[in-house]
């Protein structure tokens, strides 16, 4: 495998995770076993490395 094909696994492994788990937080908060603070509390992390992952910066993986 070359860096680039790693690179866009990572992107792509990342970005999945990120919509599983706002789905999952979403599909709680639907049912009432959590609030929106708490979602936003798991969430909001993860947007942060998010446009460091897309320009494919190096250093956001490390």
């Amino acid at each position: 495998m070359t860096t680039q094909t790693l690179f866009q696994l990572s992107r792509i492994g990342y970005l999945a995770l990120l919509l599983l788990l706002s789905g999952w937080f979403i599909q709680q908060g639907i049912n009432g076993t959590y609030s929106l603070g708490f979602s936003l509390i798991w969430i909001v992390p993860l947007l942060f490395p998010l446009k460091g992952i897309i320009s494919g910066n190096p250093y956001t993986y490390a």
